[in-house]
């Protein structure tokens, strides 16, 4: 699970326990701590993991 947006950058440790103990309370299928990831592009996350494709392929051609 990737944690990413205007918040993200502003997430604590203490954050991410609280989140993960509400998820694995809720859910059949718990996540470990190593399943949590916090975004370090703030509200470009997105736009950085869509432009990946078009990196690799100009990076193909040369």
């Amino acid at each position: 699970m990737i944690l990413s947006g205007y918040l993200a950058s502003f997430l604590t440790e203490e954050d991410t326990q609280y989140l993960l103990k509400q998820i694995n309370a809720a859910t059949p299928f718990p996540l470990r701590k190593e399943q949590i990831l916090v975004g370090t592009y703030g509200q470009y996350t997105q736009a950085a993991g869509a432009a990946l494709y078009y990196v690799e392929t100009f990076l193909n051609t040369l």
